[in-house]
């Protein structure tokens, strides 16, 4: 999910979209949203037929790049518009996108505003260098969308004009740890930092996540090895940690183990490219992530490579920090994450960990909301044990 200070922009499953095309009202009923007497093209029914849907069905390819995304406006709880990208990126890192406003919501500027969420989605992904998209020239409303949101004109021919946007951003390449900087002091503080939050708040809810777990697990960021305690001695742990100032803290810890032989420490991020080599697809019966996927740099990315990792019916663990739901919380939390993140090497404090996961194809089996200052998050997923096994959405009680 995709969030813009009027708007909720998600991506739609595979049923989710064959309900969007009967435009009878059942995908609202599904998302609990006020039913709108919109319509789609006889091109756009075309299109979900053809190729939409059968994209979005093939789990080699990433769904993101050929589903389409709803456009859901907040104040009237209901589906404003839609927009889509047609196909993953090519050989030269162009991806086009598309996108419309139903007609009762149009001359809001909303189009404007999808469209820049998008672009701000992009840049976050892999391989993605610049956008493109078309339209006709007859159609201002819709190239003043691209014009203000920096789309040149590159070619007008018989009535259709191709606009070019070209992204600048950091891919999870730039972030490998050689090109990153680790403080020293925070991993040797994190601990100290972290003491009474652990042993008052955090550490029977690590305990319940992980003595469970058996089997080929694959640890996000162990960071100092706070969860290897818990571990039962029937496992086979693969643990990650980038940063170099914490790693010498998790190898004292798992010495210490009765099996310090059942986990393998490797220094490297879950998006660097010898993960491929490091973890096969369907090898694992869980991956933990604790106090984690708010630094990873492409959260949504990490979370289809565990889905590719995990063994139909394996395991996601979460404990995280997450955005409040409540609007002047949630605000406070985006105004001290500049500075927040520079103090904690990139942990993202407004980071809406809990939605990202409801979108992420993982079905739920337990979730439980707290705060400790700030909204925390735990809970436990399932990789769905057929491919045409969709989640459902799980929405609790706000924050």
């Amino acid at each position: 999910m995709i969030l813009t200070p009027r708007l909720h922009i998600i991506p739609l499953t595979y049923n989710q979209l064959s309900k969007f095309s009967t435009c009878d009202g059942s995908l609202e009923s599904e998302l609990n949203l006020n039913f709108s007497s919109r319509t789609i093209t006889p091109e756009l029914k075309e299109a979900l037929e053809t190729t939409i849907l059968p994209n979005v069905s093939d789990e080699t390819k990433n769904y993101l790049f050929s589903t389409l995304w709803i456009a859901i406006l907040k104040s009237d709880n209901a589906i404003a518009g839609e927009l889509c990208f047609y196909g993953e990126p090519n050989s030269e890192g162009e991806v086009e996108i598309g996108y419309g406003v139903d007609e009762a919501f149009q001359n809001r500027g909303l189009m404007t505003e999808m469209v820049s969420a998008m672009i701000d989605w992009a840049k976050w992904q892999s391989g993605v260098r610049s956008i493109i998209a078309s339209t006709n020239s007859s159609n201002i409303a819709s190239y003043k969308v691209l014009q203000k949101n920096n789309f040149v004109m590159i070619d007008e021919s018989e009535g259709l004009i191709r606009w070019r946007l070209e992204l600048k951003h950091e891919t999870a390449e730039t972030m490998r740890p050689e090109k990153m900087q680790f403080s020293k002091t925070f991993g040797s503080s994190y601990d100290n930092f972290m003491y009474l939050l652990e042993k008052l708040y955090l550490k029977h809810r690590r305990a319940r996540l992980i003595s469970g777990l058996s089997g080929n697990i694959l640890e996000i960021g162990v960071g100092t090895g706070v969860n290897f305690e818990h571990y039962s001695n029937d496992i086979q742990l693969i643990g990650i940690e980038p940063s170099p100032h914490m790693m010498p803290y998790a190898e004292k810890r798992r010495e210490v183990l009765l099996f310090p032989n059942r986990i393998t420490l490797h220094s490297i991020g879950c998006g660097y490219p010898e993960m491929e080599q490091l973890v096969l697809p369907e090898s694992l019966d869980a991956v933990v992530c604790t106090l984690v996927l708010c630094t990873i740099p492409e959260p949504e990315k990490a979370l289809r490579n565990y889905r590719k990792w995990l063994k139909p019916g394996g395991k996601l663990v979460i404990l995280e920090h997450i955005k409040s739901h409540r609007h002047f919380a949630g605000k406070l939390q985006d105004f001290l994450n500049p500075l927040w993140s520079k103090m904690a090497e990139g942990c993202q404090l407004n980071r809406t960990t809990d939605k990202l996961l409801a979108e992420s194809g993982f079905q739920l089996i337990r979730e439980d909301r707290f705060s400790i200052v700030i909204p925390f998050y735990e809970a436990e997923y399932l990789k769905p044990l057929s491919k045409n096994q969709e989640p459902n959405l799980i929405y609790k009680d706000e924050l």
